[in-house]
């Protein structure tokens, strides 16, 4: 601010500034000087065919119609005042280049004023000279006050300008090409900061830069795709936004998002007028119909409401100072509770332990963005410093409604391989960052292949955790190749599940489950033979393929009646009635079936079903008899179900033993602690059982001991 007008309106030069190697300087002439310098620099310069602007540098990025319009009297204008200050400076002080310069003229003929500073385009509108005199409100758009009278007087609309595109873009494509052997985190990690960099410093500006949201949807899916790549496969329906953008503790890759924004069709750049509105979109990135994926933007307060927020809190700030010296006392946290994490600088930054040593850490913030040419490592956020800004945005917002808009944890955990661990909840569950042995071997001399063995670990962990949803059922139009010695099938080639799953079931743990299986239930009716009127319960002698032989079948055990059995319509174990037609059995079979489920087929009781009738209408499988009950049980989801014939007593006894051999058949507790071995997920309390109706009855046993 100037001392008084007098001093003001001296010399032409109202305003100058200087950014590092860039110069701002705002000009104000009178008709008479104008004419004086146009003549000046004409007579130096003859432009006897007006072509002086040939070659006039203008603000392509915005719509026609509000750009500098090339008047005769306003190009000589500009060309005269860029050659006075040019001739002024000294060369060998500095020169000043027209090619990488803009004159911007507000005139009778130029309602805008246009500049470019720091990586935003800015073209101020005054009140004055807007069509209607109205106000547009809306993001990346600020309001501009006459600091006295309060007056709105004009409006500052902004975008991104080119260069800071570019520059996002170079380092994006820097990630992906430096991302060889990496693993998927890494990946993400560098594209989510720097996501954050370009949002937290251009927040509003952002949202009008129609090419700079096609670029972010663009980058958005490159970075997928090189994931998607790193596992042999770019089907979409393998890679839901679930895989990538949900949190790290549940598994995901934490992604941020900017790519699931409509984008207006960008041919209406060119459309004459400006405020058309817009008409018609194109989407980013795809998703399910009815799933929002939230936006970055939406969590990062604009540039302006900071600034106005900031104005208020500091104006409270030094109210309460003067208050509290009044009072000889000093301020506390609960005086700026309100306050504590808003305001430019934060407040908080007033209370750290190191104040007054920053104090004296003065031109820090230019010091930052020269480190650049020192320090070979990006630093996208090279225009702040917590310590002296204190945090200027906060995302814990974004992670919630992340979770949320994705299913919550309960629909999250369900396209993962959680129910297979078998843990009773997701609280209280931690992934080891990394084995003791990776840890090791990081600091060695490694050759490049062994390095990029090593990050196959955590790219492993990961895909075996969603791998219900990478290696699902509906994506393959194909090939299904089933996994030797297990009855999982590979929908098309993903070679790290095929090492996991292969390492998961290694010694014949799946035969070895099926033999458990049938083992504790032939015990269980060797136990009821009186109850279910049985002479003999026989063991039938199978092959050892038999468990994943998935395409024909055979009886597990086989019951002989004492006398005659009642034997009831097919049915499926969680049905209540029986339906007796007056049919009698004297021979009664059960077939154990095991399967590994994924996220688009892991209905136990319809597989079960399915099985049952293929089974006992096909020529393959020969069963002993007529009547029996087939079993199936799901080992990635640990369901469990049952359909066929019953007679009397057989559906609560299955229902009862199978409850209890899901909970505690010794093979299967080796399968899920392989699984969470491989996972490398853990609990960090020891897990009690919940009291379930299964187990209740243990209550009143004669171990159990009462304290009241």
């Amino acid at each position: 601010a100037f001392r008084d007008t007098a001093t003001e309106v001296r010399h032409p030069i109202r305003l100058y500034c200087r950014y590092i190697d860039k110069l701002h300087i705002l000009l104000r002439l009178s008709a008479d000087e104008c004419k004086d310098l146009i003549q000046r620099y004409l007579t130096e310069h003859p432009d006897p065919n007006n072509e002086n602007m040939v070659g006039y540098n203008n603000r392509k990025c915005w719509p026609r119609d509000s750009r500098m319009r090339l008047m005769k009297h306003d190009v000589n204008l500009g060309r005269a005042v860029f050659w006075d200050i040019k001739n002024r400076l000294p060369r060998s002080v500095t020169t000043i280049d027209w090619e990488e310069s803009f004159v911007s003229v507000y005139s009778k003929d130029n309602p805008n004023v246009l500049f470019n500073m720091c990586g935003f385009e800015v073209r101020i509108l005054p009140k004055i000279r807007m069509l209607d005199d109205e106000f547009v409100s809306k993001d990346g758009v600020w309001s501009l006050q006459n600091e006295t009278t309060k007056e709105r007087t004009a409006q500052a609309f902004l975008r991104v300008d080119n260069q800071s595109m570019r520059f996002f873009e170079n380092r994006v494509r820097q990630v992906l090409m430096s991302s060889g052997s990496t693993t998927f985190t890494k990946i993400v990690n560098k594209w989510n900061t720097a996501l954050i960099g370009l949002m937290t410093y251009f927040r509003e500006a952002t949202i009008h830069t129609q090419e700079l949201l096609d670029l972010l949807v663009k980058c958005e899916n490159k970075i997928q795709t090189r994931i998607k790549i790193g596992l042999n496969s770019k089907m979409p329906s393998r890679f839901p936004p679930v895989v990538f953008y949900t949190p790290k503790e549940i598994g995901g890759l934490g992604m941020l998002s900017m790519g699931h924004v409509l984008i207006p069709q960008s041919d209406l750049r060119f459309s004459k007028q400006t405020d058309a509105g817009i008409t018609h979109f194109r989407s980013g990135m795809s998703h399910e119909e009815d799933q929002l994926i939230p936006n970055l933007f939406r969590y990062i307060q604009p540039w302006e409401s900071e600034f106005v927020d900031s104005q208020r809190v500091w104006a409270e700030y030094a109210l309460k100072r003067q208050e509290a010296n009044a009072q000889n006392r000093r301020l506390t946290l609960e005086d700026l509770e309100d306050s504590w994490d808003r305001g430019i600088p934060r407040i908080n930054t007033l209370f750290q332990k190191d104040r007054h040593t920053l104090a004296y850490d003065k031109g820090w913030r230019v010091r930052t963005q020269f480190k650049d040419y020192q320090i070979m490592r990006q630093n996208p956020f090279w225009w702040t410093h917590q310590r002296h800004d204190g945090k200027l945005w906060n995302l814990n917002n974004y992670r919630t409604d992340m979770i949320q808009s994705l299913g919550g944890v309960e629909g999250i955990l369900e396209h993962t391989l959680f129910k297979g661990t078998y843990f009773p909840t997701w609280e209280g569950l931690f992934w080891e960052k990394a084995s003791g042995f990776e840890e090791s071997m990081k600091y060695k001399k490694l050759t490049n292949a062994q390095r990029s063995g090593l990050n196959q670990i955590p790219n492993r962990r990961f895909t075996l955790w969603w791998s219900p949803t990478i290696n699902r059922a509906n994506v393959y139009v194909g090939f299904q190749v089933q996994l030797d010695l297990t009855g999982i099938f590979m929908h098309g080639k993903i070679p790290t599940l095929k090492i996991s799953l292969i390492q998961i079931f290694r010694a014949h743990l799946w035969q070895k489950i099926h033999e458990s299986v049938v083992m504790d239930l032939c015990q269980v009716f060797d136990q009821e033979l009186d109850a279910l009127e049985i002479e003999t319960v026989q063991k039938e002698t199978i092959h050892p393929r038999k468990s994943y032989k998935m395409n024909s079948s055979c009886a597990d055990v086989l019951l002989f009646a004492a006398y005659k059995w009642q034997v009831s319509k097919p049915a499926l174990l969680a049905e209540v009635k029986d339906m007796y037609d007056g049919s009698t059995a004297t021979k009664y079979w059960l077939d154990i079936q095991l399967r590994w489920g994924d996220y688009d087929s892991h209905d136990i009781e319809r597989y079960t079903r399915a099985k049952f009738l293929d089974y006992t209408t096909d020529n393959m499988s020969i069963y002993p008899a007529p009547t029996g009950l087939m079993v199936g049980l799901d080992l990635a989801y640990n369901l469990h179900s049952a359909y066929g014939n019953y007679i009397p007593g057989m559906k609560p006894l299955v229902t009862q033993a199978m409850a209890k051999i899901m909970k505690s058949n010794p093979a299967l507790y080796v399968l899920r602690e392989r699984i969470r071995k491989g996972l490398q997920l853990y609990s960090s309390e020891p897990t009690e059982p919940y009291l379930s109706s299964q187990n209740y009855g243990e209550l009143f046993s004669n171990q159990m001991i009462w304290f009241v």
